[in-house]
């Protein structure tokens, strides 16, 4: 991977050819929306992400580094700013992590399971769902998964360990 690319996802819009490249560095807990760079308005728009999810195709190869390389040097330009405006967004986002790790533990010893942790996904296929306890949007690319089942953890600390089907 060039420059740090964790995560990092581009892809194009066929209907329209424009290429978007999502950073979860752009992704805040508490948004109904994703942030997606633009390569071709060069700045971050916000998405539906149900609205978007089957419209949208992976870019590989060359068009897929030179839309990094925009990116790169938009992110480069402009983090100064990004991070003065967004510095709140950032700190709820590191606490409404820590209180969903937290809720998780609760909610694994309500259930008589032992918490073995979270992990930030390694596999960078996006999984997008929604909570079977209390059915709020869930992504792979912004919420963390359970060590034990491998489910998406929810905000309100549910797993797949919970789930009497599982």
């Amino acid at each position: 991977m060039s420059k740090n690319e964790k995560g990092i996802w581009v892809g194009v819009i066929p209907s329209t050819g424009v290429l978007i490249v999502f950073d979860p560095e752009l992704q805040f807990a508490d948004q109904k929306t994703i942030n997606v760079y633009s390569v071709k308005r060069n700045l971050v728009r916000e998405f539906d992400p149900a609205k978007i999810r089957d419209k949208v195709r992976t870019v590989d190869g060359l068009q897929r580094e030179q839309a990094l390389e925009k990116y790169f040097s938009w992110k480069v330009a402009n983090d100064a700013e990004l991070m003065s405006i967004e510095y709140s967004k950032l700190e709820r986002l590191r606490i409404e992590r820590e209180r969903t790790i937290e809720r998780h533990r609760e909610f694994l010893i309500a259930h008589g399971y032992k918490y073995l942790g979270i992990a930030v996904p390694k596999k960078r296929v996006n999984r997008i769902t929604h909570c079977w306890n209390c059915k709020s949007h869930l992504d792979n690319a912004i919420d963390v998964e359970c060590v034990s089942c491998g489910w998406i953890v929810c905000r309100c600390g549910a797993c797949g360990c919970g789930r009497q089907d599982h």
